[in-house]
C-alpha cells in the first residue's frame, strides 16, 4: 500500500511537469479488433472519449488521434504506416488505452514509442492519479 502511494505520487508530479510544457500527444488503443466487435461508431467513441480526457488534463497539448488520421475505408497496413509517422515525427507523449495489450498494432505502436524514446503513460492511469488528488485536495 505505502509503495502504491509513493508510486501514484510520483506518477502525479511527472504528470504536473508535463502539463507545463507543450506537449504533441498520440494516443493509442485496440481498433480493429474493436470495430470488428462493437462497430466502427463505438471504437470513434471511444478513441473521442480518450482524446478528451487526455485534452482535460493537457489543455495546450495537440493531440493526434488515429480514429481521426485514418479514414475508415483505408487498409490496416496504410493506417499503421501513417500513425506510425506520425508518432515518430509528430509526437513526444504516447498515451495508451488499457486495451492495447491486446491489439498487434497497438503492440506495435507501444514498441515503436518505446524504441524512439517518447513518453509513454497510460490513460487510466492518469485518471486514476488526478482522482486520487482532487480527493486528497
Amino acid at each position: 500500500r505505502l509503495f502504491l502511494h509513493i508510486k501514484n505520487h510520483l506518477e502525479l508530479i511527472i504528470i504536473n511537469k508535463m502539463k507545463q510544457e507543450k506537449l504533441t500527444i498520440y494516443i493509442a488503443g485496440a481498433v480493429t479488433s474493436d470495430i470488428k466487435e462493437h462497430g466502427y461508431l463505438h471504437c470513434y467513441q471511444k478513441f473521442e472519449n480518450a482524446e478528451k480526457t487526455v485534452a482535460k488534463y493537457f489543455p495546450g497539448a495537440k493531440i493526434y488521434n488515429p480514429m481521426k488520421i485514418c479514414k475508415s475505408d483505408w487498409s490496416w497496413i496504410r493506417c499503421m504506416i501513417v500513425c506510425l509517422w506520425v508518432l515518430i515525427f509528430k509526437c513526444d507523449t504516447v498515451f495508451f488505452m488499457d486495451d492495447y495489450k491486446s491489439s498487434k498494432g497497438a503492440m506495435i505502436e507501444f514498441r515503436t514509442a518505446s524504441i524512439f524514446e517518447k513518453r509513454i503513460r497510460m490513460i487510466e492511469q492518469l485518471i486514476l492519479i488526478n482522482k486520487q488528488n482532487e480527493k486528497n485536495d
